[in-house]
């Protein structure tokens, strides 16, 4: 997990089994504007990342990258499709939510989709805070939020991180990482784990690779319950 923001710069590594600290490095900023200095962050690497790889006898493939510059742009959108009283179940949300994010891809324009965040769901004009999987309804509607960062300062971290052979997986919003857990949790790294693994069940979780034995709907994203 690599933490880039204004008054740090940050990177732990941890064991997968446990989340035990194996290593952990930072150093601290007086950044007072929101200009992201990229030639001291590739000092930084520079300087930690063979350290780590020492420290833990391993190579360091992808990082997830935690940013807490305010560089990313919220985006709140309904969505509304017809059943004429048919059961719905999660292949038709699937599909919903595909179309929803390639009409929002080309509203945004230079942004990568960082969350997508599903708000609320609204059946027949009573509203869910869950999927009612397997009901029989006329309208669902569905509100959902982007979170999107500029596709220009994705690219610079990863012509940075591509200097040391290292790609990126998730590229997590810090404030909204605060939103989420409030008081929950304190450590920003703890936040950034949970919530790649699915803790919050209506973020929608973007599958790189297809996993076998699995549905489409599951290929796509996991909503956990």
């Amino acid at each position: 997990y690599l933490l880039i923001s204004p008054d740090k710069f940050s990177i732990r590594v941890f064991r997968k089994s446990d989340f035990e600290i194996l290593y952990r490095n930072e150093k601290l900023l007086n950044n007072q504007t929101n200009e992201i200095d990229y030639s001291l962050l590739n000092t930084f690497l520079n300087d930690t990342i063979f350290k780590v790889e020492k420290e833990i006898n391993n190579f360091i493939k992808s990082v997830n990258l935690i940013v807490g510059f305010d560089v990313f742009f919220n985006l709140k959108i309904s969505v509304k499709k017809n059943f004429y009283g048919n059961s719905i179940n999660n292949k038709d949300l699937n599909y919903l939510l595909q179309d929803t994010k390639k009409q929002c891809q080309k509203t945004l324009e230079g942004y990568k989709i960082s969350h997508m965040i599903i708000d609320n769901y609204m059946i027949d004009e009573k509203n869910f805070s869950y999927f009612p999987e397997n009901t029989n309804c006329n309208n669902l509607i569905v509100d959902v939020t982007f979170i999107s960062i500029p596709v220009m300062l994705v690219n610079n971290f990863e012509k940075i991180l591509k200097n040391f052979h290292i790609s990126t997986n998730h590229i997590l919003n810090v404030s909204y990482l605060n939103e989420f857990f409030k008081d929950k949790e304190k450590d920003i790294f703890k936040m950034a784990k949970n919530i790649t693994e699915g803790c919050n069940p209506n973020e929608v979780l973007f599958i790189q690779k297809p996993l076998k034995n699995t549905g489409f709907f599951e290929r796509f994203f996991h909503l956990f319950n």
